[in-house]
């Protein structure tokens, strides 16, 4: 069964995911 997501909790973990990525992209920088 599929569970529905607030869009709230839904923009934070995107947002986590990002800033992740990005710090994650900036310590493979050489």
């Amino acid at each position: 069964s599929k569970q529905s997501i607030p869009k709230a909790a839904f923009d934070k973990l995107s947002k986590l995911g990002t800033l992740w990525l990005d710090r994650s992209a900036l310590r493979r920088r050489p």
